[in-house]
């Protein structure tokens, strides 16, 4: 099974709905941002890795506890207007082709290995384009299966 990847804008008060059923969330009351990720999850989780390995930190914090239909593997963050802090740090230049290879080198599949630094480049500019979308009363989200 491939794994895949949704970016998209929510309303907080509708956070609750998205932890219950993301996809579900996404399809009623989520703003594609900016488009469909083109990517595969594999990317995405392994953008999330670095950005993690160079202290940019996007925990939320406490969400609200619910009964998810989400599987019990997919990764979820929620991002809040206080992420806006690391806007100057998301930038695709911060990371250097070779240590986004090295980290794609981890997965197997060889053509997303092939694509890992246009990859990469994208998803982080996805992701400091959300948190510069996201409004006061708004999280992004980033929902990988």
């Amino acid at each position: 099974m491939s794994s895949t990847a949704e970016i998209a804008v929510i309303d907080r008060e509708d956070l609750a709905w998205f932890l219950a059923d993301p996809g579900g969330t996404i399809d009623r009351r989520g703003q594609d941002f900016p488009d469909p990720y083109p990517w595969s999850g594999i990317a995405a989780r392994t953008v999330l890795t670095l950005l993690d390995a160079h202290g940019i930190d996007l925990d939320p914090g406490p969400l609200p506890k619910v009964v998810s239909i989400a599987a019990r593997d997919d990764i979820i963050r929620v991002l809040v207007p206080a992420h806006r802090r690391h806007l100057d740090a998301l930038h695709p230049d911060e990371f250097t082709d070779r240590e986004i290879t090295r980290a794609f080198e981890h997965w197997h599949a060889d053509t997303e290995r092939l694509a890992a630094v246009p990859a990469a480049h994208d998803t982080v500019t996805r992701i400091r384009a959300l948190l510069a979308r996201i409004a006061d009363d708004q999280v992004g989200v980033i929902w990988i299966t």
